[in-house]
């Protein structure tokens, strides 16, 4: 049929595509370059400092959070894992070991209390959803820190999973 005579009332699935028909399906490769582009420059790369989606979307890749959230948004190690305490009040990160920075130097519990420190000093997210709640915040051990709350905050393990507290 010619284009001014075709059915368009039904567009194509992509399976049926003439773009589609009699070729297989590409198995998935690694490596090679994922260009992305934003509308504008990001003001910072610090996550602590910069909220903006033009920061968050190249930040996501370059910066690891304490812990992430699985697809059905509960938490999950990503650099420590996690033991809740004293019906919610405590939250124990044990820190995976030989964790290096682009520098080549080793992560440990200070890095972690440092940066989230800093973090709950730039962040009004993190001040608001933790750091209102947050009485101690201390490293036990070389791979441990420790947070205390005054009282059990559901929003506690979303604030710590957060791109925006990396270590």
């Amino acid at each position: 049929a010619s284009p001014a005579t075709q059915d368009t009332s039904k567009e194509p699935s992509p399976a049926t595509s003439n773009e589609t028909q009699g070729t297989e399906a590409e198995e998935p490769r690694r490596g090679g370059i994922l260009r992305v582009t934003t509308n504008e420059d990001p003001g910072s790369l610090d996550l602590h400092v910069e909220a903006g989606e033009t920061a968050l979307l190249p930040g996501v890749h370059i910066f690891e959070t304490v812990l992430t959230t699985d697809g059905e948004g509960r938490p999950v190690e990503m650099l420590a894992d996690y033991e809740v305490q004293d019906n919610g009040k405590k939250i124990v990160l044990k820190l995976r070991k030989d964790v290096k920075f682009h520098n080549g130097d080793i992560m440990d519990s200070g890095d972690v209390v440092a940066s989230l420190n800093r973090w709950l000093k730039y962040a009004s997210f993190a001040k608001k959803t933790i750091g209102n709640y947050l009485t101690k915040l201390e490293a036990t051990d070389e791979h441990t820190v420790v947070l205390e709350l005054s009282e059990s905050s559901p929003l506690a393990f979303f604030t710590i999973n957060s791109t925006l507290s990396l270590p």
